[in-house]
């Protein structure tokens, strides 16, 4: 069942009633806009920042996930085997490109791929081969803004779609049903939509040092076969370290933090997700940044009681205009 934005009009409304209030004698250079008591922020690829700024960025990621688990729901398999656990590897490419038609208001789009498939038999035949793409429009409308701190509300629209190569499912119904019914696919598509409403803030105690904490709450679909709706919630936050302040190094990390009570992109497999990342990037130029990120997550599965342990690692450019 699909979202629409119309019940959410009179929230757009009020973002773009307040952000000229917060943007009157605040013109910023867009170069300079990431930047708050002389720290320029690492901004990392899992955090949404609050920052109202021109830029194009690209991402490409990959990771795995061990000891992933499917509990085996049928009398007739369940004799030959109750459970199958395997190996999953994961790849992404994304893409965004957000625009600040004014100094207080930031629209933005972004594209991106997403391919899941097992590393041995029983993984294959768990899991199977997993390829989704989506969209998210958002639009980000700083609220207040200081001389170390910055807030800003923000509206995220998020329509995805999955195929999935789903084999014991489809062994399973054919088993069961004594045939292999004309809608029984081994191929699966499923097609989702979420949106949340959301605050982030930003705050630069030193010229080296800056932290970023965002939250947001909405509702989504979900790809598993059931009716209704699923409640979003993220909470994320991340501490910015640059070198360049105190020794003249282009150098800087972050260290992240974040907790997802429901994943789009992961529906079929995961309850929710928590991770903690590490990363490190370039900070010599004020329109362009270069990151590497790596990040460890523990993930509650959906089709079994188990938790698994998944690392990733995303490779980050961004430059702003």
């Amino acid at each position: 069942m699909g979202i629409t934005a119309a019940r959410l009009a009179p929230v757009i409304l009020l973002l773009v009633l307040l952000g000229p209030r917060a943007a009157e004698g605040q013109g910023r250079d867009a170069q300079a806009a990431r930047t708050l008591n002389g720290h320029r922020f690492v901004l990392s690829s899992r955090i949404d920042d609050p920052f109202i700024t021109t830029m194009v960025r690209t991402q490409t990621g990959g990771g795995f996930a061990t000891k992933v688990a499917r509990d085996v729901e049928s009398e007739v398999l369940d004799s030959l085997v109750s459970s199958l656990v395997g190996d999953l590897a994961f790849m992404g490419l994304g893409f965004e490109f957000q625009y600040a038609p004014t100094a207080w208001l930031a629209l933005s789009t972004s594209a991106s791929g997403l391919a899941r498939l097992g590393t041995g038999a029983e993984s294959v035949l768990a899991q199977g081969v997993t390829s989704g793409f989506g969209f998210e429009f958002r639009a980000a409308a700083r609220i207040l803004q200081r001389e170390r701190w910055i807030l800003s509300g923000t509206l995220r629209a998020e329509p995805s779609t999955q195929y999935r190569l789903d084999i014991l499912t489809f062994a399973k119904r054919a088993i069961e049903e004594g045939k292999i019914a004309e809608d029984n696919s081994v191929v699966i598509r499923s097609e989702a939509v979420g949106m949340a409403l959301g605050l982030r803030g930003a705050y630069a105690p030193r010229a080296w040092l800056g932290f970023i904490l965002g939250g947001e709450a909405g509702y989504s679909d979900t790809f598993q076969e059931t009716e209704g709706r699923n409640v979003v919630w993220r909470l994320g936050g991340q501490a910015s370290f640059d070198l360049d302040p105190l020794s003249g190094i282009p150098l800087g990390f972050l260290a992240t933090a974040q907790e997802d009570g429901f994943v789009l992109n992961a529906s079929d497999l995961a309850k929710r997700t928590r991770a903690l990342g590490f990363g490190v990037a370039y900070t010599g130029r004020e329109d362009f940044s270069l990151s590497l990120e790596v990040s460890r997550m523990r993930v509650p599965l959906i089709q079994s009681d188990s938790t698994i342990n998944a690392a990733s690692i995303d490779f980050n450019i961004r430059y702003f205009f």
